[in-house]
Order: C-alpha cells, then structure tokens, then sequence
C-alpha cells in the first residue's frame, strides 16, 4: 500500500513541475503585474514565440516588439514560451535594472541553454555575482589604455592585410569590367576574427588557414543553429532539447571541433578554455556587425561620408602612421560609429531573470513589484529611436552597471582603426536589388553585399595642360600621351615605367568619379579636364618597385600637370 502511494505520488510531482513551470507560475506572474495596472498580454504555453517566428520570416523581426510597444507602451508584460516577462524600453526601468538592482537580476534561463551551451556557464559572460566580479576583475588589465595601445599597430597590420587582398579581388575584377561584389558581413567577420584572436593568441594563429577557417565556421554556424532551434521551440522544451535531432548533432560538432581547436593553443599559454572561447566569441562578431552596418549607413547618406573622409584626411596627413593621439582627433568618426550603434545595435536586447523580489520604478512615476522569477527583456532598439527634442536620451550599445562589456573600449579602438583606413581607400556602393534587416537573437545579422571600388584622392593645385597632355588607357597601362611622348607612371609613388620594364609593374585598371561642382570643361572626345580635389577611383595592385600598396599618394613633381580622362 505504502508502495503504491509513493509510485503515485512521485508520478504527480513528475507531472507537476512541467505543469507549474508551464502554466501556473507564468499565470500568477501576469496576473500579478495586471493587479499593478502594467499592461500586457497572455498566450499560454508558446507565448509570443511564434509571432515573433512570423517576422522573423518575413525578414521584420522587430516588427513584433514595434507593434507591441505601439498597443502598451514603455513597458508591458508579454510570454516567450512558458516565461513571463516584463519587456521595457523605459530608461528609468533599465536604470534600475541594470545599475540600482543589478544584484537582483542573473541571466536569463533560455540563455544559458543557448549560450551555455556553446561557451560554457563559468566564464565572464555567463557567470554571476562573485564569480562574475572576479573574471572580471582578472581580465580588466587587458583593456586598460596602456595595453589597448600597445595593439594599434597590430590592428593597423591585420586590416591592410585584408584590404590588400580586396584590392587584389578587385583589380582581377575590374580587368573583366565588372565591379566587385563582396558579402560585407562574411568580410568583416574575418577581419575582426582575425584581430581578435591575434590579440588573444597570438599573429600566428592567422598563418594558419585551417585554424582560422575552423574557428569563423564553428561560431558562425552554431549561433545560427541555436537562434533557429529557439524560436521553433527546441532549445527551450526540457528533454526535447537534449534529443539527438540533426541540428543538436551538428551544433555539438561544431562546439566540439571549437573547442578542439582553442584548446590545442591555449594549452601553449595556459590559459583558460573557456575564457578565450567568451573573447573570441564575443569579441568578434557584434564588432563585425557594427562595421557592416556602419558601411551601410555610410553608403546611404553620402554627405556624412565626404565628411568622414575629409576629417580622416586631414588627420591622417600622408599616411602617417596611426597612433592614440592621432585616432583622439578622429572625433567625426566615432560619432558616426556610435550613430550605427544606436541605429543598429548588434545587440539588441538582453534578458534577465528576477532572482528575489525588488521593486523598479518607472520613468512616469509608477512603482513595479517585481517578483522572483519574472523574466525581463531590455529592449535597447526601441530605447535608441529617441528623436532630437528627447530629454532623457541614453545610449547603452555595450549594455551599463556592473555587467556592461568590459572589451567596450577594444571594440571602438577596433572599429575607429577599421573605418579610418578602409575610408581612404575604397568607395562602398550598395549593391542594388538586396534586402537589408536587424535580427533579435545574439547579434544583428544583415544579409546584404556592398559593391567595393578603391579610393585614391588627387593632390590639389595640380595644373593642367590641355592642349598637349592627356591620360588614356592601354592594355591595363594607365599611359600619358605629352607632346607625341608616352610615359607611364605609378599611381602611387609616381616612379616612372620604363617602357621594357613590364615585370616591375603590377597592372593598373583606372576609372574616375568626379563631383561636378569640380569640372571645368569636357571635350568632344569625352576627356574631362579637372582643376583640383578631384577624387579617383583606383583599381590596382600596386608598385612592385617601391612596393607600396594603395598607401602613397600622386607624386606632383613626377607626374606634372596630370590629369585623368573618364569615357561617360
């Protein structure tokens, strides 16, 4: 008898706790809130996951939280699955969520089974309390100002080493007359991958190609893997999200082979697994996507990017070498990259979990009990759609309190390097007919390429000689016709080819983009004579004589009275 009683009543409490963590504790949340008059709205069991599903794929995902902050405002409560949550945009809320409470608050339980999974739960990102303060008190005196410093000229080297290879792509592109087409999300993610372990491992890593390649695929595919098994429901059903389904397979592989691989470098440093998989992790990819965004932005709004690339020329005079006191003046710079923050944020929102009762209270005055196990969404997207006559303007794109990100200083030093001397030498142009959108999940994705041209600025006060000068093109030569005497010269150094001397040249493919408050006079032939600040586009691979690659800058006294023709 006694046997039959416990078998029952271990059978009902088996039933029992799915069934309280799925129905009853999300009810007496909501309806705890509802009594304190907050709005909202209940689904039982799947929430709003499948009305966020819905935008997601009609590439609008934050249409859902739009229209939900649209119907209740600053902040209401709503369900993801089986949580309860209260979803603000509130700046008093956040304040008190981030910074006065923070200690009240732990990640949420949906991300742990996400991001636990691939970075494991005792690292900086994902431990709590004492054991977050101490990670993050080991790992500050990387990020102080002197050491971040001492990695610019590591930053400066691994970006032109990309764009060397770009402009490469570009030359071999434009000898076919087409314009080179590149996925800028897939090209800044390797660039930033590549300064981020090399400043976590070492230069090395990135002479390995299987190493580099392992690394970029494994986080790639898993973070994809993980936000497509969250919003079908997979990641956050218990037992259901350990069955061995192919996603979870190949997730699994992908952690694994990671894992492998950082091990077998860390193990030469003695540092920690999980700690260097959080920095690679975290430090590459929302760096990558402020970068695409930013391209994008820029490529949209062509008067801030004359601007920009008129403060990065006159501070970088001649291509001097980039230094902390030259990168303080680039203030035009950062200002644009903190506009593609707060307009793209490439982490749009958090989540947290009440782990005791506190109380918030709001911008409007109404204070908000806030019970144990209530989850939280802090909507950052809606909270930077403030416009000029907002008061309380705040701008969190690396989060606040004790739990802000600690690399936020190497992501701007990162990004400021990146922008500043890809700015000078290439033209971004997006590539028609694609669609653009910001995911919710880890990092704000964009699915668009940029068309890449090279950049090259005319020295000023160049005199012309129309009558007996003029520049054509000549089998991939850029070739000068002057009083029936041919010469060709390098765009770069202005060292003159011999006309016997074709091996020490690589090939120069030349076009012109001219701004027509600059012309003076066109031709009959369609030859266009220019006065001064004319800007060129520049497809080439550079000198091999002097061997300077898209860095130097016309030289006046060996080109004399230059000046270039465009075929409209």
């Amino acid at each position: 008898m006694w046997l039959v009683l416990l078998l029952v009543a271990f059978i009902i409490w088996i039933f029992y706790r799915p069934f309280k963590f799925w129905i009853i504790d999300p009810w007496r949340i909501h309806r705890d809130l509802w009594a304190q008059g907050v709005p909202g709205r209940h689904i039982p069991i799947i929430g709003e996951i499948f009305n966020i599903r819905k935008c997601i794929l009609a590439e609008n995902p934050l249409a859902h939280s739009t229209a939900l902050a649209a119907q209740f405002g600053d902040y209401y409560h709503v369900s993801f699955g089986p949580v309860a949550r209260l979803d603000t945009f509130d700046p008093a809320l956040i304040n008190g969520i981030l910074k006065t409470n923070a200690r009240a608050y732990h990640k949420a339980y949906i991300m742990r089974l996400v991001l636990g999974a691939l970075l494991g739960n005792n690292n900086l990102i994902m431990a709590e309390d004492e054991i977050h303060a101490q990670h993050r008190r080991l790992i500050a005196p990387v990020f102080q100002h002197q050491n971040l410093n001492s990695m610019i000229s590591l930053m400066v080297e691994i970006t032109l080493n990309h764009m060397k290879k770009w402009s490469i792509a570009a030359t071999a592109a434009h000898d076919d007359d087409k314009p080179l087409i590149l996925n800028m999300h897939e090209k800044m993610a390797r660039l930033t991958l590549d300064i981020v372990t090399s400043c976590v491992f070492g230069t090395e890593i990135i002479s390995d190609e299987n190493i580099h390649e392992t690394i970029y695929r494994t986080i790639t595919e898993s973070l994809e893997l993980m936000e497509k098994r969250l919003f079908n429901m997979i990641a956050i059903i218990p037992i259901i999200n350990r069955l061995p389904l192919p996603s979870k397979r190949r997730i699994d592989k992908c952690i694994c082979e990671g894992k492998t691989i950082i091990r077998r470098i860390v193990d030469d440093r003695k540092k920690g697994l999980t700690k260097s998989a959080c920095k690679v992790t975290a430090g590459h990819e929302t760096t990558s996507t402020l970068m695409t965004w930013t391209l994008y932005n820029l490529a949209n709004n062509p008067d801030v990017c004359r601007r920009l690339e008129a403060e990065v020329d006159s501070v970088l005079k001649n291509d001097e070498e980039i230094t902390p006191s030259t990168l303080s003046l680039l203030t035009y710079t950062e200002a644009v990259l903190k506009e593609s923050l707060r307009l793209h944020q490439p982490v749009p929102g958090i989540v947290r979990t009440a782990v005791k009762d506190n109380t918030l209270v709001a911008s409007d005055g109404k204070e908000i009990h806030i019970k144990k196990g209530t989850g939280i969404f802090i909507n950052f997207y809606l909270l930077h759609q403030f416009d000029d006559n907002q008061s309380d303007k705040l701008l969190y794109p690396f989060s606040a309190g004790p739990r802000s990100c600690v690399g936020q200083n190497f992501a701007m030093l990162e990004a400021k390097i990146m922008l500043a001397l890809m700015i000078r030498r290439f033209r971004f142009e997006l590539e028609p007919g694609q669609k653009q959108y910001q995911s919710i999940f880890y990092s704000a994705f964009d699915t668009y390429g940029l068309t890449e041209w090279t950049l090259e600025k005319m020295p000023k006060n160049v005199k012309t000689d129309q009558q007996n000068t003029k520049w054509t093109k000549s089998n991939g030569w850029l070739y000068r016709s002057h009083n029936a005497r041919s010469k060709f010269f390098c765009l770069k150094c202005g060292h003159q080819k011999k006309s016997n001397d074709k091996s020490a040249w690589s090939s120069v493919y030349t076009t012109l983009l001219f701004r027509a408050r600059y012309l003076e006079q066109m031709d009959a032939d369609g030859v266009i004579w220019s006065s001064d600040q004319i800007q060129i586009k520049i497809f080439e691979q550079g000198c091999q004589t002097c061997e300077t690659y898209g860095s130097g800058r016309l030289d006046q006294d060996s080109i004399e009275q230059a000046f270039y023709w465009l075929h409209i």
